[in-house]
């Protein structure tokens, strides 16, 4: 192909996406199995359905502190990986399109165009309490874990979606000769 042609370019739903990679038991909303380590966590210790309390487990305070202090509990959690989210900030810049009774936005994807984030420094780590706490004032300890650990966690997340993000486009990518090689359109749809 000597000049670029984006009709090429297949475009792919992502909940046709969503639908195709859960057959194959992967779960785009969820890369890391972050969502249901918690209920694996209570299974594990044999905790039961309901605390002391008569509170179902997903509401417990109780299971709660329990989870968060067990080494084996929120610690070793895996970082949530959620390629719709992961889509959303690299289309940013992608306006929406209003339509009947839906709005939907198209991100192009192209292999090696994906930032693979490193894991932040201490040095970053403590930079971005210091602009929080600016703002905020001091954070308690419970409040800053829970920052950090968010914060440690996007770069991890970002690398699998970017790895999904490239077998996408390895499996169904066309060259539109546009200088990035394969690509796909995905189109990110919503009701309104």
């Amino acid at each position: 192909m000597t000049h670029a042609d984006m009709s090429v370019v297949p475009t792919l739903r992502y909940d046709e996406l969503e639908k195709s990679f859960k057959e194959r038991g992967v779960d785009l909303r969820d890369l890391s199995g972050a969502d249901g380590h918690f209920d694996k966590w209570r299974r594990a210790n044999r905790l039961p359905t309901k605390d002391i309390d008569g509170t179902h487990h997903q509401s417990s305070k109780i299971f709660f502190t329990l989870y968060r202090n067990d080494p084996e509990g929120l610690a070793a959690c895996p970082p949530n990986a959620d390629f719709w989210h992961w889509l959303l900030e690299v289309a940013k810049s992608v306006p929406w399109t209003e339509g009947p009774g839906c709005r939907w936005k198209t991100v192009p994807l192209a292999c090696g165009v994906f930032s693979r984030p490193a894991d932040p420094s201490e040095d970053k780590i403590e930079a971005a309490r210091a602009r929080i706490e600016t703002r905020t004032g001091p954070l308690d300890e419970e409040m800053w874990t829970s920052f950090r650990r968010d914060l440690v966690a996007q770069a991890p997340a970002a690398r699998l979606s970017a790895d999904v993000a490239e077998d996408i486009v390895a499996e169904h990518g066309v060259d539109p000769g546009l200088g990035y090689g394969p690509m796909v359109l995905i189109r990110l749809e919503v009701s309104c």
